[in-house]
């Protein structure tokens, strides 16, 4: 299935110009079974339920810490393993251009050098790129670049991009200490992500509609003046809130205040293609 790598992005690439990247690949993958992956060289793609039929399957790197949290943005229970991932699912939850997304959702096996490989997705998420366009991506996240050590390890990955590419997804490799290098990042999405699930009274909503509808960038202070003009600490909560549900956009990597502009953002009705 694959031709001989070059190497690409510190992944060797298996990049094939004759394949377009369509979804209608991803049916035939769904349908595909397994047991006749070694005779035609095909791939197979599994969803993974939680608890259900096909649960998520988390065991590898044994030292690694496994956890959950239920999500406010796609109502589902996120499993996470290790801290590297749950940080960056947890940055997903609040980013407000991701529209949806989720852990361990995708199993994949495929046929690489005569061998059957397996690989398990680490998040998928939809996200509305700079012009408007739903994107669907999956992400691998590592803790440092000394993760991906291994060239069979490399190899893997690589197959698994051109997969994805083949059905019209995009692959990213996340590496959590580069990502989380500006030191207020991590600080600020722990501060938005515990207010998900915060409420709102009848006076702060309708305060708030009136300047996200309007459309225009706002400071930190006068949001807080105008959704709480008598309780600063109420107000931030208020705006922590509106970014953690997406209705509010800001730069999360700079220190939050008064003069912090706020972008209103309009979220739309779409379709999610991780949702397969």
């Amino acid at each position: 299935m694959f031709a001989v790598p070059r190497t690409y992005d510190g992944l060797p690439s298996f990049h094939d110009e004759e394949v377009t990247g369509t979804p209608m690949r991803l049916k035939r993958m769904l349908a595909e079974d397994s047991d006749s992956l070694r005779e035609r060289s095909g791939a197979k793609i599994t969803i993974l339920e939680h608890g259900g039929k096909h649960p998520v399957l988390i065991n590898r790197g044994q030292r690694h810490s496994r956890s959950f949290f239920p999500s406010a943005k796609v109502n589902t229970v996120q499993f996470v393993e290790g801290l590297a991932e749950e940080r960056v699912a947890k940055y997903y939850e609040i980013h407000g251009p991701s529209i949806d997304y989720q852990c361990h959702q995708l199993m994949i096996q495929f046929m690489l050098n005569r061998r059957l490989r397996k690989y398990i997705s680490d998040l998928s998420r939809a996200f509305v790129d700079a012009k408007g366009v739903v994107v669907p991506e999956l992400i691998e996240v590592k803790r440092f670049p000394g993760d991906l050590r291994d060239d069979d390890y490399k190899e893997k990955l690589a197959a698994v991009r051109e997969l994805l590419r083949s059905i019209g997804w995009r692959f990213t490799i996340i590496n959590d200490r580069e990502m989380f290098s500006p030191p207020e990042l991590l600080p600020n999405v722990e501060r938005i992500f515990v207010r998900r699930y915060a409420g709102l009274d009848e006076k702060e909503c309708s305060a708030a509609e009136e300047i996200i509808k309007a459309g225009a960038p706002v400071t930190w202070g006068e949001f807080r003046r105008a959704v709480a003009p008598t309780d600063p600490l109420q107000g931030d909560a208020v705006i922590e809130t509106l970014i953690a549900r997406g209705k509010l956009l800001t730069d999360l990597e700079q220190y939050l205040c008064n003069s912090t502009f706020l972008q209103p953002s309009i979220r739309r009705s779409a379709a999610s293609p991780i949702r397969i």
